[in-house]
């Protein structure tokens, strides 16, 4: 299918407003700018507007009211379900928007709408700081923030939206606005875990946290066994201390043996950790073990070994209170007829920060980690880009 031409006057205005390129369909790269992660997303936007910054995403937002084009924002272009890629509409691509400052004395990073965990973190760990950001380098700040944003440092220092101290944001008429605690209080409230469909998000600004090296990696065991390491796994992350945050999955090695594996990083002392990962060990033979003293980064570059871009992906999440034999029954069985090597399920364990924070208003003056939204299931929208700003922008 072809993707259907933008109004020429909107391309016109786009091409005399926007400092970035505008592509159409047609250009020789056209094709591979927009396609995301996500193999089975083949949406076709009609134009797209590559922002190098708030000023070209403004102008974005004016032409496609007054030209009444679907709208859709591109960040990081993970984007799992594909909301950051519009069919025959204008697609807002903020890939060229990328920039991360750190200011150390502070504490704080500011980061623009573009940018990946992987930009994110390699500017902050110069400075030995890190905050929750996913488990992929190549995942976007922006819809993994602004859906929830689990992440390996998630049980110590809350979500990432929990790190969250400002934003900068397009509205839907155009306007480029501040959000936090204290300014546009409940639009900020909202963009905590709501999602993206409240405007255009520009730049982003978080709280960083003393985070250099961790202890961390992988642990995987023989799928015969899983049974009773599953149980094992989910009774001590029961009583687990903040400092590790763990995803166990069933997983497919790339020889083909199918295991249980636990991805984790303790961020404390280590040899806290080393105490904690030996209870691990001690759950059944072990296929493998990767557990050692690395960079932050290095343990978010993992779980890219699962998860190449290009495959097609579907996703389905849901929670439950604890992982009774039932399930665990179901989990096993279904893995050993799984139908590729690369589908996998994985239990993401909360508690620890993410469970103390509160449901109602951020209130100034308290750590942002101890108030928050949580109306949305995070995991429903877990690495996925911002979603469709108002899909009736032009009325």
């Amino acid at each position: 299918m072809h993707p259907a031409a933008a109004p020429s006057g909107a391309v016109d205005a786009l091409m005399s407003s926007v400092r970035g390129r505008i592509v159409r369909a047609g250009d020789s790269d056209f094709n591979d700018i927009r396609k995301i992660h996500n193999g089975m997303i083949d949406n076709k936007p009609a134009v797209i507007a590559r922002c190098t910054g708030a000023a070209d995403v403004q102008h974005c937002i004016r032409v496609a009211r007054e030209h009444g084009l679907l709208v859709s924002i591109r960040g990081g272009g993970h984007s799992v379900p594909g909301f950051s890629v519009c069919d025959g509409g204008l697609m807002i691509d903020l890939s060229d928007a990328r920039g991360v400052r750190v200011d150390p004395a502070s504490g704080t990073a500011r980061a623009q709408g573009g940018a990946t965990w992987g930009d994110f973190d390699h500017e902050t760990h110069a400075y030995g700081l890190a905050t929750t950001g996913g488990v992929m380098r190549s995942t976007g700040i922006a819809g993994l923030t602004l859906a929830g944003g689990q992440g390996l440092l998630m049980r110590k220092y809350g979500l990432s939206c929990d790190n969250l101290l400002s934003v900068d944001l397009v509205t839907a008429d155009g306007r480029l606005i501040t959000a936090s605690a204290n300014e546009n209080a409940d639009l900020f409230w909202g963009l905590r875990g709501g999602g993206g469909n409240f405007g255009v998000v520009t730049s982003f600004e978080f709280r960083l946290h003393p985070v250099s090296t961790v202890l961390g990696g992988m642990l995987i065991y023989p799928l015969d066994h899983a049974r009773g390491i599953i149980k094992a796994y989910d009774d001590f992350m029961a009583s687990a201390p903040d400092e590790i945050s763990c995803a166990g999955v069933l997983a497919t090695l790339p020889g083909g043996t199918k295991g249980f594996g636990i991805l984790l990083a303790h961020c404390g002392e280590p040899d806290e950790g080393e105490k904690l990962i030996g209870q691990l060990r001690g759950f059944g033979p072990l296929i493998m073990d990767q557990i050692t003293v690395m960079p932050y980064p290095a343990v978010q570059s993992i779980a890219e070994t699962f998860n190449p871009r290009g495959v097609r992906n579907y996703w389905k999440t849901c929670y439950i209170d604890a992982v009774g034999d039932d399930a665990i029954d179901v989990m096993i069985d279904y893995h050993q007829r799984v139908p590729s090597p690369l589908t996998h399920q994985v239990l993401y364990t909360f508690g620890g920060a993410v469970a103390r924070v509160g449901a109602g208003m951020y209130q100034p003056g308290l750590p942002v980690v101890n108030q928050g939204n949580r109306q949305i299931p995070e995991t429903d929208c877990i690495q996925v880009d911002s979603q469709p700003l108002l899909r009736r922008l032009h009325q």
